[in-house]
C-alpha cells in the first residue's frame, strides 16, 4: 500500500542526488563515504553534483560506527491490543538491525496508563544517553505539552507514532491517514448500507487522526445520501462503549450503520446482542486483534480496517537507522494508509475493495509490470499471487531467489539484479517509473532489512505502491480479477459525486 509524505522537508537527500545522477543510491551512499566500488571519475561527479545540490551530510552518521546506538522508546497504554502491535513492530525491527549496534531501552510498558508515567518515562529516557527516542502518545495534544520544554535545547531525535505534538522538535511524526481511513469506511458503509443512518464512535475529537477519521466518513456517507446522527467518544474502555451504546439506541433509533474507529468495537457489539438486534446493524471497525476477527468471520462485522500499527514501529527504527547510518533525513510527517480485511467474497464487495485501493491511491493497471522479492517462507504463497497477476496480463520483475521458485513452477518471471548489483537492478526499474506495484515482504537478517527498506522507501518517493503482505496482495488481484475495470474508469471514488 502506497504510504504518502507530507510536505515541509526540504533538505536534499542521497535519493534526490542519485536521480540526478542517474546512478543508485548505493553507488551514491558508496561515493559520499568513501568507500570501494565506485570508479574516482564517477565518485568525482557525485561529489560536484552534491556540493552543487547543497547536500549536508548528517554527522549523527558517524554514531554507528563509534558505538551502540541506544534507542529510547515510551509508551502510554501499550498494554493494549494497537500499542501492543506497534511494540512488537519496534522489538522485530531491532531484532533485524541487531548486528548493526541498535539496542532498543523500554520504558514502564505494563504501567504507562498514565500521562505523568509517560512524562517521567520521556524525561528518563532524555537523561539516559539515548541517541534518539520514539515515541508513542495517545491523548489529546494539550496533555503532552510538557514535552515541548524537557526536549527544548537537546540534540536528540525523537519519531512519534500515531500523533503528533504540536511545537515539539521531533525528527519525524508517523501517523495512521485519518483522513484515508474514514473515506475507505465512508466507501464501505455506502455499498453495504446505503442511505443510512449512521453512528461513529471515536477515542477523542481531540486527536487529530480520529476526529479526522470521524470527517472523513461523514463526508463520504453524505455523498450516497447517508447520514451521520451522532459521533459518541469512547475512551479505550468497553464498558464505556457498552454505555453510549445504550444511548444511541435510545437517541437515534433510526441508526443501522456503525464504524466504530478505535480499537474497543467490544462494548458496542456487546450492548447489541444483550437486545439481540446485532444482526440489525452493519458493522465496520480498525484493527485485527483476535476478538475482531472472530467477528468478522462470525459475520457479526461486516469490515475492519487495519491501521497496520506493527508497520508504524518498524518504519520507526528504520527511518533512525537510516539517519544515523546513511544521514537520510526523512520527512516531518508519513502517513500510513490503512488496510482493508473482510470474510465476504461477493462481487460487490470485490469492487468495493478496488474502489477503496483507488482511494488509497493504488491505481492500477498503469504499466502492468511488477516486482516480487519475497522471504524463503512466502515463496510457496508467492507462486499462486504471480501466477493470478500473469494472468491479468502482468510482467513480474523478480531477484535472484525469488525468479528461480517462480520459473520453476510456471511463472515467466524476469530475473532482475538486487540494489548492490550492477544495472539493470531493482533500483533501476523502480526509478524509472515503469512499475506499477512491488511486493517486498520483510525477511530476517541485516542486510535483507536494509535492502528491504531501500526499496519500499524509494518505491514510495516515486508514488510506485508498496505492498509488505501477500494477504493484502492477494486481497488486490482478487478484486482485479472480479470488477470490471473499464466501467470504472480508474477513478478515485472520492471526487465521484
Amino acid at each position: 500500500m502506497n504510504t504518502k509524505q507530507e510536505a515541509g522537508n526540504e533538505k536534499v537527500t542521497i535519493y534526490d542526488i542519485a536521480r540526478q545522477a542517474g546512478v543508485s543510491t548505493t553507488t551514491v551512499h558508496k561515493a559520499l563515504h568513501g568507500q570501494k566500488g565506485v570508479s574516482d571519475a564517477k565518485r568525482q561527479e557525485i561529489l560536484l553534483l552534491a556540493q552543487n545540490m547543497n547536500y549536508a551530510r548528517n554527522t549523527a552518521a558517524q554514531n554507528l560506527a563509534r558505538k551502540e546506538l541506544r534507542i529510547g522508546v515510551v509508551a502510554e497504554v501499550c498494554n493494549r491490543e494497537f500499542g501492543s502491535s506497534i511494540i512488537n513492530g519496534i522489538k522485530f525491527a531491532l531484532d533485524q538491525l541487531k548486528d548493526s549496534k541498535l539496542t532498543g531501552y523500554f520504558g514502564h510498558l505494563e504501567n504507562s496508563l498514565s500521562r505523568p508515567r509517560v512524562l517521567a518515562d520521556f524525561r528518563d529516557m532524555l537523561n539516559s544517553d539515548m541517541d534518539a527516542v520514539i515515541l508513542f502518545p495517545t491523548g489529546p495534544y494539550k496533555e503532552y505539552e510538557e514535552f515541548n520544554a524537557i526536549i527544548e535545547g537537546r540534540n536528540i531525535p525523537v519519531i512519534t507514532i500515531n500523533n503528533e505534538i504540536p511545537h515539539l522538535s521531533c525528527l519525524c511524526s508517523i501517523q495512521q491517514d485519518g483522513v484515508m481511513l474514514g473515506r475507505m469506511a465512508g466507501d464501505l458503509m455506502n455499498l453495504c448500507n446505503p442511505g443510512a443512518a449512521n453512528a461513529v464512535f471515536i477515542g477523542s475529537k481531540e486527536v487529530h487522526a480520529q476526529n479526522a477519521s470521524a470527517l472523513s466518513f461523514e463526508e463520504t456517507i453524505a455523498k450516497k445520501g447517508g447520514n451521520l446522527s451522532s459521533i459518541y467518544e469512547t475512551q479505550v474502555e468497553n464498558q464505556i462503549g457498552f454505555v453510549l451504546t445504550e444511548n444511541m439506541l435510545h437517541n437515534y433509533p433510526e441508526v443501522s450503520g456503525i464504524f466504530v474507529g478505535v480499537s474497543q468495537c467490544i462494548g458496542v457489539i456487546d450492548k447489541l446482542k444483550s437486545y439481540e438486534i446485532v444482526d440489525k446493524y452493519k458493522i465496520i471497525t480498525v484493527d485485527t486483534y483476535p476478538e475482531v476477527l472472530e467477528l468478522l468471520n462470525a459475520g457479526i462485522i461486516t469490515a475492519t480496517l487495519d491501521r497496520r500499527p506493527y508497520d508504524m514501529g518498524q518504519l520507526a527504527v528504520h527511518l533512525l537507522y537510516q539517519y544515523f547510518n546513511s544521514g537520510i533525513i526523512p520527512p516531518k510527517r508519513i502517513l500510513i494508509p490503512p488496510s482493508i480485511i473482510t470474510a465476504s467474497a461477493a462481487e460487490t464487495f470485490n469492487e468495493a475493495l478496488y474502489k477503496a485501493f483507488l482511494g488509497a491511491g493504488v491505481k492500477l493497471p498503469k504499466y502492468k509490470q511488477m516486482i516480487m522479492t519475497v522471504k524463503d517462507a512466502d515463496k510457496p504463497e508467492a507462486v499462486g499471487v504471480a501466477k493470478r497477476f500473469e494472468a491479468l496480463g502482468y510482467k513480474i520483475y523478480a531477484t535472484r531467489s525469488t525468479a528461480k521458485v517462480l520459473q520453476e513452477n510456471g511463472v515467466h518471471a524476469v530475473r532482475t539484479n538486487k540494489i548492490e548489483q550492477p544495472s539493470p537492478n531493482l533500483m533501476d526499474l523502480i526509478l524509472g517509473h515503469k512499475i506499477d506495484l512491488v511486493i517486498d515482504t520483510p525477511s530476517q537478517g541485516v542486510e535483507k532489512a536494509k535492502d528491504g527498506f531501500i526499496i519500499r522507501r524509494n518505491a514510495i518517493e516515486t508514488g510506485v505502491n508498496v505492498l509488505t503482505s501477500l494477504d493484502t496482495a492477494e486481497a488486490l488481484v482478487t478484486s482485479l480479477e472480479n470488477t470490471d475495470i473499464q466501467k470504472l474508469e480508474l477513478i478515485d471514488i472520492a471526487t465521484v459525486k
